[in-house]
């Protein structure tokens, strides 16, 4: 999301209504001979999915992505210590979620089958050879660079590829970026298997659609660090193509003083997922309030027009049905990322921008809550024991990683089953005593059996206990009620699988199994929760 509207830092932000023009845009309509610096234009809400527990999906499509116009709405709700939180849902009763068919849960059975998109075939047709800009054009973007350059305080040292994309075009060029660095069929298929057990989306779900929907969602743009160029999807290039052109040409100048390709998030996120979303927040953050303060000081009114004229299409490409999960995930980057990005500017303007590129944020906690970065309050380091002795030949891994305070937040509130989400402050509240976490996920293609542990490392024993009821309510409405006694533990079975959640004085450690003897299985791994 390429907000316009600032996050507040604290809990005192008034709630938007939902149907309500964004402040700026109000503005604007209501004064449409206002100059350029009296208003603030809103932003576009991006509908894909990014990675983190994209679980790795923007680490290997490796592509700085943008939406535009249409998400200040986001930006503007209310934003609980910090954390960007839309509007609140109704907390899923048991007894709700009883009356509720108990045969249904959205996980994987041996049932299912996850194929991919047929288009994503080794043998897809290269991407187009695209023409370079225009003289007219040409000189718009030289104008632009140089005012980013002195908004920014950074000088280019050489050239970007520059090209406005007709959005035809779009999707040859980003699924060929997506097989030249590493991406296939089967990794898609393994990363939708670990978003189901996580209860994110459902098994049918297309989830490669949503990823290249998460890197281009209408009018906007990418830039390819790698290759050093840059993109604007659009068929001419008006008020709203310069605007997306000032956010894609900071990435290239941050890149060419700050070496983004470098920064172990691309093209392979080389740390913990949770770490590569919070540098993506920075990068992301860092290009739209850049994308901000253009509107303000350098649009015309004819680039004011031109947005007050712009009406959102529908996603680049089609999609049925995408999770409430996918949206929201993807606007973290923008959202939270950009108050992140504002709160460093705050304390010491573009000079603080630039020092945290040479101090990385290392989780999203720091993003969701500027204070623990500047506390330096990193993650607590939580070891994942393999399985794979006590599970056998026939169950492989599909990684193990990181949830971060973020994705902890999104399986509370955010779940693929609209009867399942648990109100945003509940959950918001429950994920905010964050201190790490790792979490791993097995599958037996023989089977379709999933085997999945979540281990949490609280703050506090009152974080810890606070999670863990959020924690069961939230797992009593996805399993439908459907409790089973164990001693020392929360535990639910419906169809094949089991799980059970288990506290420990600062820990939480969530299991899921095909049945109770592999869950026990599991279980031998973590004696903190025995």
């Amino acid at each position: 999301v390429e907000g316009a509207v600032y996050p507040e830092p604290a809990a005192h932000q008034p709630q938007a209504t939902p149907d309500a023009a964004p402040p700026g845009l109000a503005a604007a309509q209501a004064s449409p001979t206002a100059k350029p610096g009296e208003a603030k234009m809103p932003a576009k809400r991006r509908t894909g999915l990014s990675t983190g527990a994209r679980v790795g999906i923007l680490g290997t499509l490796v592509v700085l992505a943008m939406a535009v116009v249409g998400a200040a709405l986001l930006v503007q709700r209310t934003h609980r210590n910090g954390v960007g939180l839309p509007a609140a849902l109704p907390l899923v009763s048991s007894t709700a979620a009883q009356a509720l068919p108990p045969t249904w849960t959205p996980t994987i059975t041996p049932t299912v089958t996850l194929v991919p998109s047929p288009t994503l075939e080794p043998t897809l047709t290269p991407s187009p050879t695209l023409p370079p800009p225009n003289p007219t054009m040409a000189a718009s973007m030289d104008r632009i660079e140089t005012e980013v350059a002195d908004i920014r305080g950074l000088a280019p040292s050489g050239p970007v590829g520059r090209f406005v994309v007709p959005k035809a075009e779009v999707r040859p060029i980003l699924e060929s970026d997506f097989l030249s660095n590493g991406g296939s069929p089967a990794e898609i298929a393994d990363q939708a298997r670990v978003l189901v057990a996580l209860g994110l989306i459902k098994p049918t779900y297309d989830l490669f659609t949503n990823i290249l929907n998460s890197l281009t969602d209408s009018v906007g743009g990418f830039y390819l660090p790698w290759s050093k160029q840059l993109f604007v999807i659009g068929g001419r290039f008006g008020g709203v193509e310069r605007w997306v052109f000032s956010h894609e040409f900071d990435h290239a100048l941050v890149d060419q003083n700050y070496n983004i390709a470098g920064l172990g998030v691309y093209p392979k996120c080389l740390a913990s997922e949770d770490r590569c979303e919070a540098i993506r927040a920075l990068t992301e953050g860092d290009a739209t309030l850049v994308m901000d303060l253009w509107l303000t000081q350098f649009a015309t009114r004819s680039d004011l027009t031109d947005l007050l004229n712009y009406t959102q299409p529908a996603s680049t490409f089609a999609e049925q049905s995408p999770p409430p999960f996918a949206g929201r995930d993807a606007n973290f980057p923008y959202i939270e990322g950009l108050a992140y990005v504002k709160a460093l500017h705050d304390s010491g303007n573009w000079a603080a921008v630039n020092k945290a590129y040479q101090n990385l944020p290392q989780s999203t906690e720091q993003i969701m809550h500027p204070a623990k970065y500047f506390a330096h309050e990193n993650p607590i380091n939580v070891a994942s024991p393999p399985l794979g002795d006590i599970l056998g030949v026939d169950w492989r891994s599909l990684g193990a990683n990181t949830l971060g305070e973020w994705k902890t937040y999104l399986i509370l509130a955010y779940s693929a089953d609209a009867e399942v989400k648990i109100d945003d402050a509940t959950a918001a509240a429950a994920a905010r005593g964050w201190g790490g976490d790792s979490y791993q996920v097995y599958f037996d293609d023989n089977t379709g059996g999933t085997v999945m542990a979540a281990h949490w490392a609280w703050d506090t024993a009152a974080d810890a206990n606070e999670f863990l009821a959020a924690m069961k309510a939230y797992l009593n409405a996805r399993f439908r009620g459907a409790k089973f006694d164990r001693p020392g533990a929360a535990c639910w079975q419906v169809n094949q699988q089991s799980t059970c959640v288990f506290g420990s004085a600062r820990g939480t450690l969530w299991l899921l199994a095909p049945d109770g003897t592999v869950l026990d299985a599991v279980l031998t791994k973590y004696p903190e929760f025995q």
